[in-house]
């Protein structure tokens, strides 16, 4: 799956500094004549605690099937036996797990240094149901592993703010940090999944960014449409 995006900011009042921004999702993609597996059925138990940029989320959101941008035979059974793997996994082990690579460019027309900044994410995230799997109860392990960087620039994203002297930031996630350990947590659900337990290292944005479109690397990267004077 090739999610793009793009958009455009004005981020003054007082010049026409426009910043442009594009940005890329990549995930592996399911057959599309084959129903989603999360979602549909008891894997997926702890998701509704989390927001649409959490690991359990985004698992669901990977995994649906969806129309492919090229249709090449190779790479499409290539990817089928991929998610019959994955398909295995949370039936025999209660693991199930998602991999995806974001990219975002964006470009300011005016600069007091750098004009132009890129950047990319790699991550590695899952959920890994260790105890009470079919009942109202059940005990998961969350986790997220993350490479976040800059791409043929001097400056990630993040940093491009600073150079145009906007008191903000542009973008998020695409920083210069490096491997990350996001998330590693012990989730515990109770009374029916409507409590749960959270224990450990929490991503703070996998349970505030409650709204569909707040997740900037699928849907929007909202904070490119703040304004500011310069």
């Amino acid at each position: 799956m090739i999610e793009i995006m793009a958009g455009v900011a004005t981020l003054t009042a007082s010049a026409a500094l426009v910043l442009c921004g594009i940005s890329c999702h990549v995930a592996a993609a399911g057959d599309t004549s084959t129903p989603a597996r999360f979602g549909s059925t008891d894997v997926d138990t702890n998701a509704a605690f989390g927001g649409p940029s959490s690991g359990a989320a985004q698992i669901q959101s990977d995994d649906k099937p969806k129309a492919s941008v090229f249709d090449i035979h190779a790479t499409t059974s290539t990817f089928q036996r991929y998610y019959n793997f994955k398909e295995q996994l949370p039936e025999e082990y209660g693991l199930a797990f998602g991999i995806d690579y974001n990219m975002l460019l964006q470009h300011a027309s005016e600069s007091l240094g750098k004009e132009t900044a890129a950047g990319g994410g790699l991550r590695f995230f899952g959920s890994w149901t260790v105890l009470g799997e079919e009942t109202g109860t059940p005990a998961s392990i969350e986790f997220k592993v993350e490479n976040r960087h800059h791409l043929g620039t001097d400056i990630a994203p993040q940093a491009l703010a600073g150079e145009i002297r906007y008191a903000g930031l542009t973008a998020v996630p695409f920083t210069d940090a490096g491997w990350l350990l996001t998330n590693l947590y012990w989730h515990q659900s109770l009374n029916e999944n409507r409590l749960a337990i959270i224990a450990g290292i929490v991503d703070v944005t996998d349970y505030i960014d409650v709204c569909g479109l707040a997740n900037p690397r699928t849907d929007f990267s909202p904070r490119m449409g703040t304004s500011a004077t310069r």
